[in-house]
Parts: structure tokens; C-alpha cells; sequence
């Protein structure tokens, strides 16, 4: 992002300026980046499953929860650190490789959240800047794990570089192929949260988390990770 940008003094005049970047070219160079590394990807991916999957679409879902130990969270991130790459990376190459093994493709893109916050002035700016990355996570059975996590470490980055171009604009410049009952472009979902929830300390009263069940999909694959605590959907 260019540091000549002015600060936006609220949302209103961030989303005018925003607006304005995309219809003067501003942008360009991130339309063509994901024009070049989207296209031709499949419409569709094909988890393998117990069941058949209806011809009509619907949504209900099912969250599984499990709990990495001390001594595997560490050795995650020993890796990681061996390999030269960020924990975000490495369990994102995990999850691509087991997309792989259900789906049988070898290039399966993946969304990834990004806080769209790098412009300066929008770290503590109220409102919704957040956007949908399709990431596109390449499997190839030939290279070594430390080849695909360089490989997809360059991915993340690059398309670190390029989000400020809405999700909506990535779908109308790469055109890809839609399946009737399929979420366009991004189908499976991957995120990482690093951070704790610390106990409330209210004087007098005692207050406790309160899990909600979630019982929709809307995503095919969804897998986040909430410190040690892994939530797939």
C-alpha cells in the first residue's frame, strides 16, 4: 500500500476512497495478478463423502472441535520455524493437503480472511474492511513438504499484497467456472486466530463462555484454529 495515501478520517470517507482507487485504475495491478494465478480453475470441489451429495443444495453443517497438547503445539511451531515459515502457512499447507487427498485435484483454492487494514490510518478505523482471498494451494506429489510450504508462503504474501481488491471484483475479473449450487471461486475456508479468551472479572458475578451450536454450512470445508483449539465445519 502507498504511504502517500492520506488517513481516512471515518469508514464513509475510507469507502469513498476506496471507490475512487478502483475506478481510476489504481488497482489494476491487483486485478491482473488474480486474473493470472485464478484462471481456469475447476467450478467445482469434489470432497469425498459417506453420502451422495443432493442435486439440490442445502446447508446444514456440523462443528467438530478437538484440542491440540502442549507438546504438539510447540512441535508445530518448531517447524514452522525450521521451514522458515509462519504457523499460518504451515497448518494452511496441512489443510490443503488434506482437501487433496479427499478431492483428488491438484490445485484447490482456498479462502483465507484478510484484515485489509495495512493502508495507513485503518488499524483503529471502525467498520468492516475485512476480505475473501482465494488462495490457490498447489499440490504437487513430486516435491518435498518443504517445497510446497516456500511455495505456498510466497502465495500468502502475494496475495497479502493484493487485498484490497474486494472479493466481488476478484469473481468479475476472473470470470470462473460456476456449478449450479456451489459457492463461486471460494469453496473451502481456512483461518488462524491467535488469541486467548481470558474469564471476565466482573465484581459480584460469574460469568462463563457460552458455546453456540452451529448447525449451517457456508462453506463446504471449514477449518479454524482458536489458540490450541481446532473448529472443523
Amino acid at each position: 500500500e502507498s504511504p502517500r495515501l492520506p488517513a481516512p478520517a471515518d469508514y464513509g470517507q475510507y469507502a469513498r476512497s476506496h471507490r475512487e482507487r478502483l475506478e481510476t485504475g489504481a488497482l489494476d495491478a491487483a486485478a491482473r495478478h488474480w486474473s493470472g494465478r485464478l484462471a481456469g480453475l475447476p467450478g467445482e470441489i469434489s470432497l469425498a463423502g459417506r453420502r451422495p451429495r443432493p442435486e439440490a443444495p442445502s446447508h446444514p453443517g456440523a462443528t467438530h472441535v478437538f484440542t491440540l497438547d502442549d507438546e504438539a503445539a510447540r512441535q508445530i511451531r518448531a517447524f514452522s520455524q525450521r521451514a522458515g515459515t509462519t504457523l499460518f502457512t504451515t497448518l494452511l499447507a496441512v489443510y490443503g493437503l488434506t482437501l487433496h487427498q479427499l478431492s483428488g485435484q491438484s490445485i484447490v483454492p482456498v479462502g483465507i480472511v484478510a484484515a485489509n487494514r495495512g493502508r495507513p490510518g485503518t488499524a483503529d478505523l471502525v467498520g468492516m474492511l475485512a476480505n475473501l482471498l482465494p488462495v490457490p494451494v498447489s499440490i504437487d506429489r513430486r516435491a518435498s513438504l518443504a517445497e510446497l510450504l516456500w511455495h505456498l508462503r510466497d502465495e500468502v504474501l502475494i496475495a497479502g499484497e493484493h487485498q484490497e481488491f474486494p472479493f466481488a471484483r476478484i469473481v468479475d475479473t476472473v470470470r470462473p467456472q460456476r456449478v449450479p449450487g456451489a459457492p463461486v471461486l471460494v469453496q473451502v475456508l481456512f483461518d488462524l486466530e491467535y488469541r486467548q479468551v481470558d474469564p471476565l472479572d466482573l465484581p459480584g458475578v460469574t460469568a462463563a463462555p457460552l458455546p453456540i451450536p452451529v448447525r449451517t454450512a457456508k462453506f463446504r470445508s471449514e477449518e479454524r484454529r482458536v489458540g490450541k483449539e481446532c473448529r472443523s465445519r
